[in-house]
């Protein structure tokens, strides 16, 4: 038994060693940093806000997440929040931020109202911002009923709107042919337009000679399924409807197709990769 003993308290005391010596290893090393996904060299920072315009029935809460994200990466700095009353009066909240790139939410309290109502309310808001604040420049960023009110500004009010310059679009799984399905390829519909135009559709290629010429537009579809489908509520056709329109007049363009479950219509502002897509677009050059 003493023997048995001894051996078990040697087997113990090595046993007791390397654990010591791990955990002392462990000690000694280096913390892993959690770094951004970006660094500031590699982002050109401005004093040029990007507006943020939420969907049919959004709310504070869109675009909460993808600003934190934005702001957490270095990719901006979010400033305040505007928030447009039925009247067209703004509000104001939050602290204004100038510079490092700033982010701007803009918030409809009527949330269901038309596209060219909400159109007027974006005029108004770039007026606010020139009166207050003195802005040449913006971003236009929507989601979804978002971007089709940012379309219908630019192309109805783009040149004479206002005194404010569009610097960049982007916009996040927007229905420009309405609900409409086409089961054709996205070249065919990029070549020819869709199949069946929606009255929106129409009367954007009838006024896109408003447009703001030269400048930078990103499209970002979703697709569950990655068959061209759609994201679980707008056909994926319906959001390259526009490749038609920037294909005909000739101006600066990019589409992008985001595939999977993350691509879903109400998920689409929570995707890491579209948080890429719209950060290099916007800031990296």
């Amino acid at each position: 038994m003493k023997v048995k003993s001894v051996k078990t308290l040697v087997l113990l005391g090595l046993v007791c060693g390397v654990v010591l010596v791990a955990c002392s290893v462990k000690k000694n090393q280096p913390e892993a940093q959690v770094t951004p996904e970006t660094t500031e060299e590699s982002i050109k920072k401005s004093n040029v806000p990007t507006l943020f315009f939420h969907g049919y029935k959004g709310t504070l809460l869109t675009f909460n997440g993808m600003l934190q994200r934005l702001s957490r990466n270095e990719y901006g700095e979010r400033s305040v929040t505007l928030t447009v009353s039925p009247t067209g009066d703004i509000t104001e909240d939050g602290k204004w931020t100038s510079e490092g790139n700033p982010m701007i939410q803009v918030i409809f309290e009527d949330n269901t109202n038309q596209e060219w109502q909400q159109a007027e309310w974006i005029q108004r808001v770039l007026e606010y911002l020139s009166e207050t604040y003195q802005t040449k420049q913006v971003n236009l960023l929507g989601h979804s009923m978002g971007g089709v009110s940012i379309m219908r500004y630019l192309a109805n009010f783009g040149i004479d709107g206002s005194d404010v310059t569009i610097r960049k679009v982007v916009t996040i799984g927007s229905p420009f042919n309405d609900f409409n399905e086409d089961d054709r390829e996205l070249a065919e519909i990029a070549k020819t337009g869709p199949q069946v135009p929606a009255p929106r559709f129409v009367e954007y290629d009838d006024n896109f000679s408003k447009f703001p010429q030269g400048v930078p537009y990103l499209n970002i579809a979703g697709d569950i399924d990655g068959d061209n489908g759609s994201d679980g509520t707008v056909p994926v056709a319906s959001v390259a409807a526009l490749n038609y329109l920037f294909e005909k007049y000739q101006l600066p363009y990019e589409f992008v197709k985001v595939d999977g479950k993350t691509a879903q219509h109400s998920a689409l502002h929570e995707n890491r990769k579209v948080d890429k897509l719209v950060a290099e677009f916007l800031w990296k050059d």
